[in-house]
């Protein structure tokens, strides 16, 4: 499986390099017309973000046969001299390095730019993808898909355009797709080699700061959380309308990066797999939101990039947080590190003060993300039903659940239900008959407060799928 990416296009001059020979002494005075290069004649430089990359293997194909393949210098550095190209055809440059995404480039054999400029490779991830079309990227099967993006200024805009097909949901919120991204370069152009015949999800986010999602909401996609444009199918090679209203790039800021990881540990001394830790990070006067659900061997793990502006770069990193234990309805007190770069490991901390909260409550993790929402009192029916909320408001009337036969020591779980807007997220989910929710009871003191973990599958409402949920529960009787 190959990894959807997005590319940034540089563009720098080839340098070409010498060889020590033995000299000869030239007659100035003889001099001969230069010859033209028989047929197409293309040069390139192949880069990534952290300078030009060597080695990278250059396919050249015309129409759909692999001519020649060339690999780059030491300075990044490619062209076609020595290899018979015709002008009458298309040619592919399919650009492919061990370290990077394969990037492919389609020029016409006839093209007065000579010069490809800087390709761009990348290994930046955003969404999981197989780029089987480009198994030959000089098939008369693929087109070129491009555009331009400018700010209200009209000026180029730096931005990250995704389009997608083909979308399959492998496991809860993991999804593989076929399709390419890439970002605007200085002249805020994108393009893509893409197969004919195709409709195609088109998403075009600006960078930097505070992204702005620039293409129309016509379509829902990954769960129904990501809006989308609908464009397609193409024939032929096709440029896509302007996008203009782009805000204007903000100055003097740098992308910086965040990663730590932590365990919670129960009094009891188990790890907290059932947990969320939640607090803050910060760099000066920027301070982000943090809410982790924990991995199935208890740990914590961070992991993100932050654009920062001028004044806060040489601030340190800050994070402060809480961990939740569920299970056992504790909480830790709050820790405060300083953050270098790279991976930190912040050790295990303990999770055993007095309980986070003296109210109803229901936590469940779906997708390794943690879910905690309040509760109206509960009540028991003339059935012995266990009824989680037994009034209903505009905040929680769609959250709930039941235990039929509570009374009898029945251990499942029915009607649970959300409404993803409730929980901050776009999607919902309403247990189905086939949904086995089990639940294990806890210790409680209390007769008038119930007390449970549970576990089991529940049905998202819009895919109509199954995923694994887990979470506790507390539930206080009148």
């Amino acid at each position: 499986m190959r990894t959807l990416t997005i590319f940034s296009f540089l563009f720098i001059l080839m340098m070409t390099s010498c060889r020590k020979e033995s000299l000869t002494l030239i007659d100035e005075e003889e001099t001969e017309n230069p010859q033209p290069i028989d047929g197409a004649f293309f040069k390139g430089v192949v880069t990534s973000q952290t300078g030009v990359v060597s080695d990278a293997v250059v396919e050249i194909y015309q129409h759909e046969k692999l001519i020649d393949i060339v690999n780059t210098d030491a300075n990044g550095a490619f062209n076609t001299l020595g290899i018979d190209l015709d002008t009458m055809s298309h040619i592919t440059f399919a650009v492919k390095h061990s370290d990077f995404n394969i990037r492919a480039k389609r020029v016409s054999g006839n093209s007065k730019k000579q010069d490809l400029g800087k390709l761009g490779l990348s290994k930046d991830q955003i969404y999981p993808t197989e780029q089987t079309y480009l198994n030959n990227p000089g098939s008369d099967e693929l087109v070129v898909v491009s555009g331009y993006v400018n700010n209200t200024s009209g000026l180029p805009a730096l931005a990250d355009v995704l389009i997608i097909y083909d979308i399959t949901e492998v496991a809860p919120f993991t999804y593989e797709a076929e399709g390419d991204g890439v970002s605007t370069d200085e002249n805020g152009y994108y393009e893509f080699l893409l197969p004919k015949n195709q409709e195609f999800f088109y998403y075009v986010q600006q960078s930097l700061c505070t992204p702005k999602i620039l293409t129309t909401d016509q379509e829902r996609i990954f769960g129904g959380a990501f809006p989308v444009e609908l464009i397609g199918p193409f024939d032929t090679n096709t440029e896509l309308p302007l996008l203009s209203n782009a805000r204007v790039d903000v100055n003097g800021v740098d992308e910086q990066s965040v990663s730590f990881f932590v365990g919670g540990l129960q009094c009891d001394g188990n790890i907290v797999t059932n947990g969320s830790l939640q607090g803050t990070v910060s760099k000066g006067s920027q301070v982000f939101p943090i809410k982790l659900a924990a991995i199935n061997i208890g740990l914590f793990v961070y992991s993100k990039d932050f654009c920062v502006k001028q004044e806060n770069l040489s601030a340190p990193w800050k994070v402060s947080f809480t961990v939740i234990d569920y299970a056992n309805i504790k909480v830790s007190e709050t820790f405060n590190f300083d953050l270098v770069e790279g991976d930190q490991d912040l050790g295990f901390v303990s999770v055993c003060q007095e309980s986070f909260s003296d109210k109803a409550f229901v936590h469940w993790t779906l997708g390794n993300y943690p879910y905690y929402f309040e509760i109206n009192q509960g009540s028991i029916d003339n059935n012995g039903t266990l009824v989680s909320s037994s009034t209903t408001s505009p905040n929680n009337g769609n959250i709930k659940f039941n235990i039929p036969s509570y009374t009898s020591g029945n251990n499942k779980m029915t009607n649970f239900t959300f409404n993803g807007g409730l929980v901050g997220e776009s999607f919902s989910f309403i247990q189905k008959p086939n949904d086995n929710i089990t639940i294990t009871y806890l210790p409680s003191s209390d007769p008038k407060i119930v007390r449970g973990r549970f576990e089991g599958d529940l049905t998202n409402s819009t895919l109509n799928v199954p995923f694994p949920v887990r979470g506790t529960f507390l539930v206080k009787l009148p």
